[in-house]
């Protein structure tokens, strides 16, 4: 008993002087970063990518910028996605990553987002109405065929090229 109770005390002691026995580190709950100057960029849409990304707020200057999160990018993963400017931002010793500022197309949340957050939307590909009825659609080993003609003719200068008589080279 009289072990244990010696043990405790040292413990105590050694917690008194030395703060904790892990060692001490330093969290700065808000990292300073710093950005680039603000560009307006072509006004493109995108849609997410990333549905655990975030967009920020910027808070304080460009030497001392703050990021704050203000809206979940997987609550508006069937959103459209505006851009409208863009910048870098970087803390020291690190990489920079591209954020752009966008807003929903009904304005309803905007804010910086990280460019690997994002994809471009895809235009949907119209469909070609053929009115020719005699035409049928054409196998890609009839479509090679036919370009191969097209180009000995250009080559050659005969055919459908109007060139004329074959060369007499040959």
């Amino acid at each position: 008993m009289k072990k244990t109770s010696i043990n405790i005390a040292a413990f105590a002691a050694m917690l008194m002087l030395g703060g904790s026995l892990a060692p001490a580190t330093t969290a700065d709950a808000s990292t300073k970063y710093r950005r680039t100057k603000i560009v307006k960029v072509k006004h493109t849409k995108y849609k997410v990518r990333n549905k655990k990304g975030k967009t920020y707020k910027f808070k304080g200057s460009s030497k001392k910028l703050t990021l704050k999160a203000n809206h979940y990018l997987k609550n508006y993963t069937k959103s459209t996605w505006k851009r409208t400017k863009q910048t870098k931002v970087y803390r020291v010793g690190k990489k920079k990553v591209v954020y752009y500022y966008v807003t929903t197309s009904k304005h309803k949340a905007a804010g910086w987002v990280k460019k690997s957050d994002l994809k471009v939307k895809s235009a949907k590909k119209a469909k070609t109405i053929n009115n020719d009825n005699n035409s049928k659609p054409k196998n890609n080993k009839t479509q090679a065929k036919s370009q191969l003609k097209k180009d000995f003719d250009a080559r050659v200068g005969t055919g459908s090229a109007g060139g004329g008589p074959m060369p007499s080279v040959w």
